[in-house]
């Protein structure tokens, strides 16, 4: 068991999402930044749906009060056991009675930790992932216990080559999307051309992604969206769906970002710029 100390700004437990339920309306929920999240459980030969710890620009201090074999990845945050440093990106034994501090994101916004053998708990609707109204709270709480399955004997597993993420990039891959074609040609080579600007509107919902250059489209009929889901609305807005995005929207549905892509966008903070690279 881990005993919640502080949660840091807003901590929740992430699996890989909450699938079948999209026609009620309910979103898939999961990490942010899935590259990250499943590098963590990829270190510790965790299944790909093991439910883990995202935590939001500061992390939690926790309380470990049962020996435990961890990993964290994601963004740099300078993470202390018992006041000494530890690495990011490897597998680590912890001691019972030991306390973990997960610092400032210095790079990034998300960090991850994930435990051998995956968080326990109660599902909702199939799934660990916090979400406002399906369970019972939407993030960790301070004085909170974590249940996990105790690993004394155990050696830590031997993986250290996780799947980096340069976050820095300035150009970010995209797909065109269902409506990319009612743009007309000037807009579409905006797109294509120009730096936008992550604004201080975002949430584990979406990303509202400021332009210096005026590009819009026509609303459409609702239709079905999904994470990574790119849309212009007719202010000229453009707004990146994330993981706890809603299922359907009336907004041109222009470009799509593959997990990597999404990845690289939810580790970008607000006033960093950025370009698409878009590909057919």
């Amino acid at each position: 068991m881990i005993t919640i100390i502080s949660s840091g700004v807003y901590t929740t437990l992430q699996d890989a999402g909450r699938f079948g339920f999209r026609k009620y309306g309910v979103p898939i929920s999961g990490p942010m930044d899935a590259v990250s999240a499943n590098n963590a459980n990829r270190l510790l030969n965790n299944d790909a749906n093991a439910a883990l710890l995202e935590f939001t620009l500061q992390g939690a201090v926790l309380k470990f009060n049962h020996p435990a074999i961890i990993a964290i990845t994601g963004a740099t945050n300078s993470p202390l056991l018992n006041d000494e440093a530890i690495s990011a990106n490897m597998a680590i034994k912890i001691d019972a009675g030991s306390m973990l501090k997960i610092g400032r994101c210095a790079v990034g916004s998300f960090g991850y930790l994930a435990i051998l053998g995956g968080f326990k708990g109660e599902k909702s609707l199939n799934s660990l992932a916090h979400y406002k109204g399906i369970t019972v709270n939407q993030r960790i709480l301070k004085g909170e216990s974590l249940i996990f399955s105790p690993h004394p004997n155990q050696e830590a597993p031997i993986h250290n080559n996780p799947t980096l993420v340069d976050w820095k990039t300035n150009e970010i891959p995209a797909f065109k999307g269902p409506d990319f074609d009612i743009l007309d040609s000037q807009t579409a080579n905006l797109l294509s051309t120009s730096n936008f600007i992550v604004s201080n509107e975002i949430s584990r919902m979406g990303y509202r992604i400021d332009s210096q250059k005026h590009i819009f489209a026509k609303e459409i009929i609702t239709a079905p969206v999904q994470p990574g889901t790119i849309q212009l609305t007719p202010s000229g807005k453009l707004i990146a769906l994330m993981a706890d995005c809603q299922t359907t929207g009336g907004y041109a549905r222009i470009l799509q970002l593959p997990t990597k892509s999404r990845s690289i966008l939810a580790q970008k903070r607000t006033g960093e710029s950025f370009s698409f690279n878009i590909c057919d």
